[in-house]
């Protein structure tokens, strides 16, 4: 278990190496959202990405995975009608996202950030 005072030397290393995963050249693959095999994005924009989440959680998969869970269903689903609703709004443009960043994900010496890893849900 990570303890705060390490986390908290952690945290601005952490914002480093996200601000890099950002920046990196992307330029080399299309599409947008979850990566394939050949690091492209799967959905023509990243709208249709966005869009394509919403149809997701409205399919009986979803269901299955939702229940026994501790989430409050109903202010879920206000929380994703909102997040639709501002869908039309977003840039198109395109930047590496790691799609699961956080402290499980992220290795350090407590110096530096000496890995990410999980990068199943990248997307562009």
């Amino acid at each position: 278990m990570l303890k705060m005072s390490a986390a908290l030397r952690v945290i601005p290393l952490m914002f480093q190496t996200l601000e890099r995963i950002h920046l990196a050249d992307v330029s080399g693959a299309t599409g947008y959202g979850v990566v394939d095999g050949a690091g492209n994005g799967m959905s023509p924009s990243w709208k249709d990405f966005l869009l394509w989440y919403d149809r997701y959680r409205r399919s009986e998969q979803w269901n299955r995975e939702m229940s026994g869970t501790f989430l409050d269903h109903q202010l879920y689903d206000q929380c994703l009608a909102r997040r639709v609703s501002l869908i039309p709004f977003c840039p198109e443009e395109r930047s590496l996202v790691h799609g699961d960043y956080s402290f499980s994900n992220v290795l350090s010496d407590g110096k530096q950030i000496t890995s990410v890893i999980d990068w199943q849900y990248c997307s562009k």
